[in-house]
C-alpha cells in the first residue's frame, strides 16, 4: 500500500524564524498582542468620547459693501 510520510519543514523555513515554530512562543505572542490591543482600546475609551457642543460667540465686523441690501 502507501508508506507513511512525515512532514518536515524545509530548512529555509526553520532558519528564518525558528522561535516562531514553538507553540509556547506563538501563544505568548498572541497574548501580548491581545493585551496591547485591549490596552489601546481602554486608553482610547477613557481619553476619547464626546465633548459637549459649545456655541462660538465672537464679534464680526461687517463693512458697508458686504452688508445685505447694500449699494449695488
Amino acid at each position: 500500500m502507501h508508506e507513511a510520510r512525515s512532514f518536515t519543514p524545509s530548512p529555509s523555513a526553520t532558519a528564518r524564524s525558528p522561535w516562531l515554530n514553538r507553540p509556547q512562543t506563538r501563544r505568548k505572542l498572541a497574548i501580548y498582542a491581545g493585551a496591547a490591543l485591549i490596552g489601546v482600546l481602554v486608553v482610547a475609551w477613557i481619553d476619547g468620547g464626546e465633548e459637549p457642543i459649545r456655541t462660538i460667540v465672537q464679534p464680526v465686523e461687517v463693512s458697508a459693501n458686504t452688508a445685505v441690501g447694500g449699494a449695488d
